[in-house]
């Protein structure tokens, strides 16, 4: 963090975890909620990644994040999400 292109990768990654750890159904709204995907003009949301991979370095537990941010665009957000933004 930060991220060149704004994405919140600790949120994205804390909702993503939440949604399989708790297997809460309304997970994937509060990730698009909470990750200022509609609150705000500008959201922070893993489809926002442009694989810079200026994160890979910093990663304190040296997490593939560019494949992880992947996964969570793949997974929380959909078209849905698309046009709520």
């Amino acid at each position: 963090m930060p991220c060149p292109a704004g994405v919140n990768i600790p949120k994205c990654f804390i909702w993503y975890n939440s949604k399989y750890v708790f297997t809460d159904k309304q997970t994937g709204l509060m990730y698009i909620l909470k990750n200022d995907g509609i609150t705000r003009s500008k959201p922070t949301l893993a489809y926002q990644c442009v694989e810079c991979g200026k994160c890979v370095g910093k990663c304190p537990q040296h997490l593939s994040i560019l494949d992880f941010l992947k996964d969570v665009a793949d997974d929380m957000e959909g078209l849905m999400t698309k046009l709520l933004i």
